[in-house]
């Protein structure tokens, strides 16, 4: 089990990510199973983690087949995949702030639109650098 993607995964993340992992493994908006959490705290307390220490945490002594455990597993690491993705969407501006824009075109917010455009049409304007994204939205 500790050459699981899962434990591989729960190793490369430092302390304080796995504080802000926990916050949002806790948050109702991306996980309502309280088992994930506890299954996230055991992977990161155990340095050699076993099939039979993991069951009896989440289950008990009660008899369950390995299913079970690796259905949380899965939804652990899906959950672990998403929290790496929306990280990796939220460190970069661009790309966040042009969703935003065409969230708020797609709503009909216009005000709200065309202060998110003319913001993100002045730091292109700024940029020293001419590269793809300044010809990408010079050409919308």
């Amino acid at each position: 089990m500790e050459k699981s993607q899962l434990a591989q995964m729960v190793q490369t993340f430092s302390e304080p990510e796995k504080k802000e992992i926990k916050r949002f493994l806790e948050s109702p908006f991306f996980n309502r199973r309280e088992d994930v959490v506890f299954l996230f705290d055991w992977f990161c307390r155990e340095t050699e983690p076993h099939k039979v220490t993991a069951k009896t945490i989440l289950f008990g002594e009660s008899e369950t087949d390995d299913q079970e455990l690796r259905l949380r597993m899965t939804y652990l690491m899906r959950l672990l995949e998403e929290y790496v993705a929306v990280k990796t969407f939220l460190a970069g501006q661009w790309d966040s702030r042009v969703y935003l824009a065409a969230g708020l075109r797609r709503r009909g917010m216009a005000q709200p639109f065309l202060r998110t455009k003319k913001s993100l049409e002045k730091k292109l304007e700024a940029q020293t650098v001419r590269d793809a994204d300044f010809f990408q939205w010079q050409y919308r």
